[in-house]
């Protein structure tokens, strides 16, 4: 180790889960730092590795792990896999990036993420994550629904992910409107696994399936419509559940 000029001390990795209920982790953060402590001690300088990544992994039906898929198009799995995802926490690595502001080894000069967000990996942070944590701020969670008039009584109802977060929670979306100009609601439709719920004379709900997919930071969907058969005002409010 003294005949080198540095290296890059990485904190993060996968061990092969022995069946589907194991824990396992990406990035155990108080391993990290303790790593990070003892490579302080070596007295050459260092860089520490921290994950932005994910994996999909795959069990049999007995629970028994078959295999994992990561950045790309998703992998199809026979009939009767199981799937859990593993991802890296951005709340976590931003409390170790914070840490280590303040108060760090004077040999460790800096962080290497890995990987950087593309379009194409879907288990990868988002560009709004990571440039939050890089300024050395905790992601900030924001959402909110908003309506759009497509046409006379045709209102689309759409979800913005304003934040630096991505949103795996399930959530739900209340649309209420005015009777008093006497507009009827004729038709609905929830849509990007949405489904409809409570629908009356002045409100709907829409709510998303028992087990969301992960809707990413600054991303926007449209989740559903409704048809009035005039135009009328609408307001709308987003929140979990």
């Amino acid at each position: 180790m003294e005949a080198t000029d540095g290296y890059v001390l990485q904190v993060h990795s996968i061990e092969r889960p022995k069946n589907i209920d194991a824990p396992f982790t990406l990035c155990d953060p108080i391993a990290a730092q303790r790593a990070v402590e003892l490579a302080g001690k070596i007295n050459v300088p260092f860089r520490v590795a921290l994950p932005t990544y994910g994996y999909l992994l795959a069990f049999d039906k007995t629970g028994k792990f078959v295999g994992l898929s990561a950045e790309g198009p998703s992998k199809s799995w026979p009939d009767g896999v199981q799937v859990r995802e593993v991802r890296s926490d951005p709340l976590e690595m931003s409390r170790l990036v914070q840490s280590w502001t303040t108060n760090r080894p004077p040999t460790l000069r800096g962080i290497i993420w890995y990987r950087l967000p593309t379009i194409v990996d879907n288990f990868n942070w988002h560009w709004p994550t990571l440039g939050a944590i890089v300024a050395s701020r905790f992601p900030r969670e924001s959402f909110r629904g908003e309506t759009r008039l497509v046409e006379t009584g045709l209102v689309e109802i759409n979800l913005v992910n304003d934040g630096e977060l991505d949103l795996s929670s399930r959530l739900v979306v209340e649309v209420r409107w005015s009777r008093n100009g006497g507009a009827r609601l004729v038709a609905s439709d929830g849509l990007h696994g949405f489904t409809m719920l409570n629908a009356g004379t002045s409100s709907i709900t829409f709510q998303n399936q028992s087990q969301p997919g992960r809707f990413a930071a600054g991303d926007k969907q449209t989740i559903g419509w409704l048809r009035f058969d005039r135009n009328c005002e609408v307001q709308i409010e987003a929140k979990k559940f």
